[in-house]
């Protein structure tokens, strides 16, 4: 039974790590392109609404000098001359800037911090996140007093979008896994409990809100499904009586199972099966402790 079940998930490849992970890695990868794509189309069309709309930077600039002393007090070797020329560039502009400019500004700090997406940069990361968040923040404060409703709703929208993404791709469990090794990937995922595997289910298969994978690619649905395979192979090996002698094939201890399904939990238990398959599931959990039980006749 336990073996149907789990054919019924995924493939059989789904039992070893390192493919399951690799699956897994590359949709997160694939998707997380998209989701790039799709903001900086967002931004992009707002900024040729707004164009010439003045943006007033004088907090951004104060951000950007601070990053320049910053840089300034470490040794010569160790200052981040890119950081150092971006930075002052911004803090030596006039207090007004028209917002195409912005943009421009705002687009490299997302590339900057958009690692899983190909695009390499010399600006360290939570610098880049910084000066992205600070262009943003005078962007948002243009919108809102330029008194045009088609640039504030676009600009809503836009920051909205980019919220999501960056909780899911960039501030999440999600953001290591192109950095692990992929045997660690499952075992990543499954130990942040049920929001990461939310995540990652989302990651995967794509989600709608975020521009992407109203029907997921076949590519997709297998890294999904070798991962639930996976996570529930682990499930049944933890769970079978590897003392109980007799049987056609080896057997389930009830009790075991109990115990390590509710060490998963059944929320995320949610996430990874369908009703359907949660009713075998559950269907097996009865069935395996009456199994257990004839043994001892």
């Amino acid at each position: 039974a336990a073996e149907d079940f789990l054919a019924r998930l995924g493939p059989e490849a789904g039992r070893q790590a390192h493919l399951t992970g690799e699956a897994a890695s590359r949709s997160i990868a694939r998707n997380a392109e998209v989701f790039k794509r799709m903001e900086d189309r967002l931004f992009d069309d707002l900024a040729e609404k707004a164009n010439q709309l003045p943006v007033d930077i004088q907090p951004l600039k104060r951000v950007a000098e601070r990053l320049v002393e910053e840089e300034s007090l470490k040794l010569p070797g160790q200052r981040n001359e890119k950081l150092i020329k971006q930075a002052r560039r911004i803090f030596t502009s006039p207090h007004l800037v028209p917002w195409r400019l912005v943009r421009e500004w705002q687009k490299g700090f997302g590339r900057s911090i958009a690692r899983d997406t190909g695009f390499q940069s010399d600006i360290p990361t939570g610098e880049a996140k910084l000066l992205w968040g600070a262009t943003t923040d005078v962007m948002e404060q243009a919108a809102e007093t330029s008194g045009r409703p088609e640039i504030q709703s676009a600009f809503r929208r836009a920051r909205g979008f980019a919220k999501e993404g960056l909780e899911l791709f960039r501030d999440s469990a999600l953001s290591q896994v192109l950095q692990r090794d992929p045997e660690q990937i499952v075992s990543l995922i499954t130990a942040g409990g049920v929001s990461a595997v939310r995540r990652a289910k989302k990651g995967i298969l794509g989600d709608p809100a975020l521009g992407f994978a109203q029907a997921p690619s076949p590519a997709d649905t297998e890294a999904w499904n070798l991962l639930r395979r996976h996570v529930l192979e682990g499930v049944f090996n933890q769970a079978r009586d590897r003392i109980a002698r007799g049987f056609a094939q080896e057997i389930i201890s009830g009790t075991r199972l109990v115990g390590q399904l509710k060490r998963l939990g059944p929320e995320t238990l949610t996430e990874l099966l369908s009703p359907v398959e949660r009713k075998a599931l559950d269907n097996i959990q009865t069935v395996a402790p009456a199994m257990r039980a004839a043994e001892k006749y």
